[in-house]
């Protein structure tokens, strides 16, 4: 709870920013490119923003928030949480059986 309103301003600012770089590069690249090369260049760029947040972003499925602020408490908690996935998962898997 203590970074909460930190986390949220940051998200705001990265969504700003990455708008106004959108609204920026847009009429320019569709110029320059044709419309089908600057919509496979905006999803090229989305596909790397999304790989590097598949490997850096910790799992947080079914955690409380206190929970969460002690996953990231000593940094970044990615190995944590997939081992924490990984418990979960197998733990359902003896259950069905």
């Amino acid at each position: 709870m203590s970074v909460r309103s930190l986390g949220s301003s940051i998200s705001t600012l990265t969504n700003w920013g990455c708008n106004f770089v959108v609204g920026l590069t847009f009429l320019p690249m569709m110029d320059l490119l044709t419309p089908s090369w600057t919509f496979g260049v905006y999803a090229a760029i989305c596909v790397v923003g999304w790989v590097a947040i598949y490997f850096i972003y910790p799992e947080t499925m079914g955690l409380e928030l206190e929970d969460v602020g002690a996953l990231l408490k000593d940094g970044w908690g990615v190995k944590q949480s997939m081992e924490r996935l990984e418990a979960l998962q197998a733990s359902k898997r003896q259950q069905s059986r």
